[in-house]
């Protein structure tokens, strides 16, 4: 398969304190392989510390909900990096890693425990745990590289399978639960 490989981050703020300086400074290595899109409305301080001199890294503005899930099916690699700040941090799943989920994306996640536990429950083949440092990430993103084909051959049995938790199929089970409390 050819073409680098597209790590994705989103959120509504590109800004200091979001796990993306370690992974940055991790990415430099493999800057010849991969592309990295940013999306959210860039700190013009963050840009000028942190963006401005790499050319692998890409800024795309907030995108509408529908826009930013057709993008992202376009993706290799969602970053759900979670800094290890609280305790709701290590418990949350957040909707970005949902939508990656969701979009068929493979997923490269911080080692939260809700994390840890989803990604162990979908399997290998949806994603992986890296621990919060630079050179764990770094060894994330050598493992992922090494893995290209498959990970882009099975995006589509991802994306199928992650069917199952959308919200259309998950609100009929509450739903239903909400009915059988009502009688």
């Amino acid at each position: 398969v050819e073409g680098k490989m597209k790590f994705v981050w989103f959120s509504q703020n590109i800004n200091r304190g979001r796990g993306l300086e370690e992974f940055l400074e991790a990415a430099e290595s493999y800057k010849d392989r991969i592309e990295v899109v940013l999306i959210g409305n860039m700190y013009q301080s963050f840009y000028d510390e942190h963006i401005h001199h790499l050319t692998y890294v890409k800024h795309i503005k907030p995108l509408a909900q529908v826009q930013l899930h057709r993008f992202l099916s376009e993706m290799d690699v969602g970053l759900a990096i979670e800094i290890p700040t609280d305790e709701n941090r290590e418990i949350a799943l957040t909707n970005k890693i949902w939508a990656y989920l969701q979009a068929g994306v493979f997923v490269m996640a911080t080692s939260t425990q809700a994390q840890k536990k989803l990604l162990n429950e979908t399997g290998p083949e949806f994603g992986t745990i890296t621990n919060f440092s630079s050179n764990d990430m770094a060894e994330s993103i050598d493992s992922i590289l090494h893995q290209k084909d498959t990970i882009r051959s099975n995006k589509t049995k991802r994306y199928n399978a992650m069917k199952e938790n959308a919200f259309e199929n998950e609100s009929q089970k509450l739903l239903q639960h909400w009915n059988y409390l009502k009688k």
